[in-house]
């Protein structure tokens, strides 16, 4: 997908190095496999499906409590709220879903939204996603504030940082100067963006 977009961009005269993807990255660490498994049926037992409704609704303009047919299928409808999130289970969803399994999806914390699995397996398969889909980077979720994104730095920082997939230091100025380099303070020339910088 990722390659995807980068193609049709440069069809449209966009320079595909100035794009950056990142996604949602949940994960649950520890020091063994054993421990991050007996970590993840604990927050299963703390997990709340209403409350991750609630917040499904919330984020997609889709208030989940207002659908009576469980049997029909969950149909995308455009809102002001977050696009891909919507998507994800309707028209990018690999097949479509009826209104019942969409519900169930919040019942447990999914296997596949989640890393579950010590530091080096961890670093595997963000090395893995990274090398396979060409990803830029992640937007770290985290199921307990602060503690996953502590464990994670605790844990899988250093190893990713050994492999060479994780910066030890940034670079100086803006963010944009952080995700592109040095002296990129501005959107490129062939942003579309770009001609609105007198206004």
């Amino acid at each position: 997908m990722i390659q995807d977009i980068k193609e049709r961009a440069e069809k449209y005269g966009r320079n595909p190095d100035n794009i950056k993807a990142f996604t949602f990255l949940n994960v649950i660490v520890a020091e063994t496999t054993e421990e991050a498994e007996l970590k993840y049926e604990e927050y299963n037992r703390l997990w709340s499906a209403e409350a991750a409704k609630a917040q499904y609704s919330g984020s997609t303009g889709y208030d989940l409590s207002k659908y009576e047919d469980k049997d029909a299928f969950f149909e995308y409808k455009h809102t002001e709220h977050g696009q891909s999130r919507a998507a994800s289970l309707t028209k990018d969803a690999p097949r479509k879903l009826t209104v019942r399994e969409v519900l169930n999806k919040f019942e447990t914390i999914g296997r596949s939204n989640v890393l579950v699995g010590n530091p080096v397996e961890i670093a595997d398969s963000i090395q893995f996603q990274i090398e396979q889909t060409g990803i830029d980077g992640y937007n770290l979720a985290h199921l307990i504030t602060p503690r996953s994104i502590e464990e994670f730095i605790h844990f899988v920082v250093p190893e990713l940082q050994k492999r060479g997939i994780y910066k030890k230091e940034y670079e100086k100025g803006t963010l944009r100067e952080k995700l592109f380099g040095t002296g990129k303070k501005l959107l490129p020339d062939d942003h579309t963006g770009a001609k609105y910088r007198n206004f």
